[in-house]
């Protein structure tokens, strides 16, 4: 499998899109359990006010209190298209803003009134903000925008109520940064652990592509969004020989070699997998027939130009057979792979590689 690099760890750039939304879906869960739990302690807290905070405060707070329980109940209940990064981003910023707003308008109500025991609990409140990102498998830029846009609205609302910059808020502010890259550490450390665990589950170990059971799910959701594609089935040919005689070894570098062509050969858009030993598929979306058939070929090509060197320095070459097809949209994925798995068996019969469509039978 592919190593772990910092582009992994620093944005979601060179995630899949079956991982990004494996990401999203949990950020989305987590978000509406917290809202929930905030909403149900926000109410809790009420009768504690009740008992310390001056009486002429209270109606204020209690007016507040259910706003915000409010807000997070509609959070929570917000279940429009879980899936979706975009909105997942605005979900946590949802729920990083309402704590914040009920931070600022509780420090100006305080702020005309003397100290109370109960307000030096609310100064506590930026530092519980900080490490909310703690809970959620962060990239390291949406962590630290994260923890930014916390400290801007800490300083923001010291700044219209104290004016200056005080020893207590530097203070605070320094603790704030601590408490955000240990915050910073967890979401990475969670992000990396689900990398790890998805690469296990979804990649061929070999080659670092996506395995059968993905191919098949990254199909069905093609279909289910209608989306023209085509597909390309490959079978590197004689391969059986190549492992009688020259190894395993060898083998396993013949598939990986393939894999790197297949790699530079296609395109960024298009979903690649090993379909089973020396079979590879695949999916290319808003691709037509011919336009498929132009790449099978330059990865046909490209496959006479490769060269790979075995343990006991042996060159080897290798040759691959392969099968063309287009989606038609009114059938199933078993019609489909049955048919682009026919022209390969033609393409096959026909002496190898070679391309079989169903324009080029």
């Amino acid at each position: 499998m592919k190593s772990f690099n910092l582009g992994d760890l620093w944005s979601v750039r060179s995630h899949s899109s079956d991982f990004r939304s494996s990401r999203t879906g949990y950020i989305f869960l987590r978000i509406r359990i917290l809202a929930l739990m905030g909403a149900i302690l926000t109410l809790l807290w009420i009768p504690i006010e009740y008992y310390l905070l001056p009486e002429a405060l209270m109606p204020y707070f209690l007016l507040l209190r259910c706003s915000v329980a409010a807000c997070l109940l509609a959070l929570s209940a917000w279940t429009t298209q879980p899936y979706h990064l975009g909105l997942a981003h605005i979900r946590l910023g949802v729920l990083i803003l309402i704590p914040s707003l009920f931070y600022l308008i509780a420090s100006l109500l305080l702020s005309h009134y003397p100290p109370v025991g109960l307000s030096r609990g609310y100064e506590y409140f930026p530092l519980l903000l900080i490490t909310i990102g703690a809970i959620f498998p962060l990239t390291l830029s949406e962590g630290i925008l994260a923890v930014f846009a916390v400290l801007l609205f800490y300083l923001v609302t010291n700044s219209l109520i104290h004016g200056l910059l005080t020893i207590e808020i530097l203070n605070t502010l320094w603790l704030m940064l601590l408490l955000g890259s240990i915050a910073l550490w967890t979401e990475l450390s969670q992000l990396h652990i689900l990398l790890r665990l998805y690469r296990q589950a979804t990649r061929d170990p070999l080659t670092g592509l996506f395995n059968r059971r993905v191919l098949i799910e990254q199909l069905q959701n093609f279909m289910n969004n209608k989306h023209r594609m085509a597909v390309l089935l490959f079978d590197l040919d004689r391969f059986k020989r190549i492992n009688d005689s020259y190894g395993h070894l060898a083998g396993d570098e013949v598939l990986r070699a393939f894999t790197k062509i297949l790699e530079t050969q296609l395109r960024e858009q298009d979903v690649i997998g090993r379909y089973g030993g020396e079979e590879f598929l695949a999916i290319l979306p808003h691709t037509t027939e011919q336009e498929a058939i132009i790449l099978a070929e330059n990865v046909r090509q490209q496959c006479h130009a490769v060269k790979v060197e075995t343990i006991l320095h042996a060159q080897l070459q290798f040759t691959v057979s392969i099968g063309v097809t287009e989606w038609d949209c009114n059938e199933s994925i078993e019609f489909l792979l049955n048919r682009v798995d026919d022209f390969l068996y033609v393409a096959k019969e026909r002496g190898r590689d070679c391309i079989v469509a169903k324009s080029l039978r």
